[in-house]
């Protein structure tokens, strides 16, 4: 048994190794924005044009989550994404929508209300609905670019402050309907200790920069990350594994 857990350990590693590498220039640019930004953990949602759109949209979002759930099922993240692995066990799936600038369009037309939503949040570049398992928690972690800011939106959240995020220091609970926006290059670990799933929408969305040497950039990386293999992988599978047999 302990050898199994062991290979399973090394096996997901390796896998997440294999496809991160590629991207490990990314980093070096995060050097570059860490140095230049004015950056904190979590920001006010109400500065980012369209994104306080999802709090009113919040009852339809969740109705079509729960049509699309029903008629499907939900793969795990490392699944859509091999390079999520070593985080995106079978307590971490999703609904995927867009992905790094890549649309999942099946789910997306069978989400019309979530999809004209999200048409109307500048710079999109990913949407998801992200389910963490009952008494599942995430370890701590940094998301992969500084060049977009985290959206989540909370979509099936059960009660009484069971489920929360810690960005750096700081510490916020998601509530139905609720917006928290932050900056996922920062440590952060999540957790549900409630006996039911929790769901949040999950956006990444264009970082504002003061200076167009910066917005062009960014621009510039984001374009090539987009048109990656593993992107565009990664979008197309965020369709078909919902429409496959669950894996085991």
């Amino acid at each position: 048994m302990a050898l199994s857990r062991a290979q399973a350990f090394v096996t997901k590693w390796w896998l997440a190794l294999r496809h991160n590498l590629p991207f490990a220039w990314v980093y070096g640019v995060n050097v570059i924005w860490w140095l230049t930004l004015d950056r904190r953990p979590f920001e006010d949602p109400a500065q980012f044009a369209g994104v306080a759109e999802l709090e009113e949209a919040w009852p339809e979002i969740r109705e079509e989550f729960d049509r699309l759930r029903a008629a499907t099922h939900t793969p795990m993240f490392g699944a859509i994404d091999p390079g999520q692995a070593r985080l995106a066990t079978d307590r971490w799936r999703a609904v995927l929508l867009w992905f790094w600038g890549q649309p999942s369009r099946t789910n997306l037309a069978e989400c019309p209300r979530t999809a004209e939503v999200l048409s109307h949040i500048d710079g999109l570049q990913t949407a998801l609905h992200s389910s963490l398992a009952p008494k599942a928690s995430l370890p701590w972690h940094m998301g992969p670019y500084a060049g977009v800011l985290r959206v989540h939106l909370g979509i099936d959240v059960p009660p009484g402050g069971q489920c929360g995020i810690q960005v750096g220091r700081q510490r916020r609970y998601w509530r139905n309907g609720g917006l928290l926006v932050f900056d996922d290059t920062y440590p952060h670990t999540a957790w549900n200790h409630s006996d039911e799933e929790r769901v949040v929408l999950f956006i990444d969305i264009v970082r504002p920069m003061p200076h167009r040497w910066q917005r062009r950039l960014n621009a510039a990386v984001l374009k090539h990350l987009s048109r990656t293999e593993r992107i565009r992988g990664a979008a197309q599978r965020g369709d078909d594994l919902m429409r496959s047999e669950p894996e085991n």
